[in-house]
């Protein structure tokens, strides 16, 4: 029996507008056959770092008083605002399930030592190959948020959700600080919302006029570029992250005055 969606879900299904019809093979056919192909042969390929961070996160958990699960599940909005739950290997004490903050910054309570570690080198991403191999993401594309942020999108910012989010974008890559950014302000959670996450649905709504194979490809060795060595991948694809990097300068600058009161 297929799940009833909220008020909340309803709402974000009837406001999002459909996906018009995709141009060219990439967009139509070839993205969603790359994902495939790409998420399965990970998920084989990467089994055995799987099976290690399972192992440790389920070992760390029996150290607590609250043991959890090795996964933990959110629910996100995806194409065309369907709802759907997006998997992780979890961070987070048991303890912090679905209490506080929507945000994580830096030095957050909530994250565990081993999760820290897990962040730090992204490897809590991991199950989201599956949400990929299932259709619910791709593995390039604006990220997807909660649906309390999706909620209060503006209809040109809607646009985002006429393709499938992703695991990776140019703004994961502009934002790879973003936990040490937002913990340099007093209201972490207000601060994404009126400052950062618009910037990211710039960076989306660009991303969506320009797919291709190439450049999903580029985006990927960057966003591993990030991950491992601190920077935007081949220094060929450079520009583009200082772009990213320069409009997130700019746009927390003219937000400045908005939000003032809720920096320290």
């Amino acid at each position: 029996m297929a799940k009833k969606r909220t008020a909340v879900e309803t709402k974000l299904w009837l406001a999002s507008e459909p996906e018009p019809h995709p141009q060219g093979f990439y967009p139509r056919y070839g993205k969603r056959i790359f994902d495939c192909a790409s998420a399965a042969a990970g998920l084989i390929v990467l089994s055995p770092v799987f099976l290690g961070v399972a192992a440790a996160v389920a070992i760390a958990s029996l150290g607590r008083a609250e043991p959890g699960s090795v996964f933990f599940s959110q629910r996100r909005v995806g194409k065309n605002g369907r709802p759907f739950s997006l998997i992780k290997f979890r961070t987070m004490a048991p303890a912090s399930d679905g209490g506080g903050s929507a945000i994580t910054v830096a030095g957050d309570a909530r994250i565990t030592p081993l999760g820290a570690l897990l962040r730090r080198w992204k490897l809590d991403e991991l199950p989201q190959l599956w949400n990929a191999l299932k259709g619910d993401i791709s593995l390039v594309g604006p990220r997807p948020e909660l649906q309390g942020f999706v909620a209060g999108y503006t209809l040109e910012q809607r646009r985002v959700l006429r393709v499938r989010p992703g695991i990776t974008d140019l703004a994961s890559i502009a934002y790879r600080d973003e936990a040490e950014l937002l913990a340099e302000h007093e209201n972490p959670q207000e601060w994404y919302r009126r400052v950062v996450l618009p910037h990211k649905l710039v960076l989306g709504l660009d991303y969506i006029e320009t797919i291709s194979f190439s450049g999903d490809v580029a985006l990927i060795l960057k966003t591993l570029g990030a991950v491992f060595f601190g920077r935007g991948g081949p220094a060929s694809h450079a520009g583009q992250v200082t772009r990213g990097g320069e409009l997130r300068q700019s746009v927390q600058a003219r937000a400045g005055g908005v939000v003032a009161g809720g920096t320290k």
